[in-house]
């Protein structure tokens, strides 16, 4: 990532820290590793390791210790199916520190993003072909939050899912 002051404050907010700094260098590797088994009961496992390993500089010129809020993971394990069985099941734990990459590093939900720690279930039931319906329940706290106060909080989020399939 080159130019990172140019990007929509929206978008990098969750990099700043108090005094308005941000990281000038992003030199991110990002690994993942997948387990899939088909069958009866189909498996899967995934893993995403993220690491900033440019993050030294700006973190010593914001008075932190260098490579302290510089990585991401993302765990999540998978058993059944909607669409080959009956019922889902999902775990997902996800950690991300504030300076793993510029708040890019997110799913379909920002509280998912640069800086937070959670976790997340899904259960799915199919109730038609090509149908099924997902409860979702998050427990996520922004954990790398520049004003302290907000760190611990955890919110609660619950959600009905309706899924088409075709």
């Amino acid at each position: 990532f080159t130019r990172v002051g140019g990007i929509e404050a929206r978008i990098r907010r969750q990099n700043s820290r108090r005094d308005g700094l941000l990281f000038e260098d992003y030199d991110v590797a990002d690994a993942i590793v997948r387990y899939r088994r088909d069958g009866g009961v189909p498996l899967q496992f995934v893993a995403d390791l993220s690491r900033n390993f440019g993050a030294s500089k700006t973190a010593r010129a914001a008075g932190e210790a260098p490579q302290k809020n510089n990585e991401g993971l993302w765990l999540a394990a998978v058993l059944g199916s909607t669409q080959s069985a009956r019922v889902r099941g999902e775990y997902t734990f996800a950690r991300v520190d504030k300076d793993a990459t510029v708040a890019a590093y997110a799913t379909d939900d920002f509280f998912w993003s640069t800086g937070w720690r959670g976790h997340r279930g899904d259960l799915g039931v199919k109730v038609a072909d090509h149908m099924a319906v997902h409860v979702v329940g998050q427990l996520q706290r922004f954990k790398d939050s520049p004003r302290p106060e907000e760190r611990g909080h955890w919110v609660r989020r619950y959600r009905t899912e309706f899924r088409v399939v075709y």
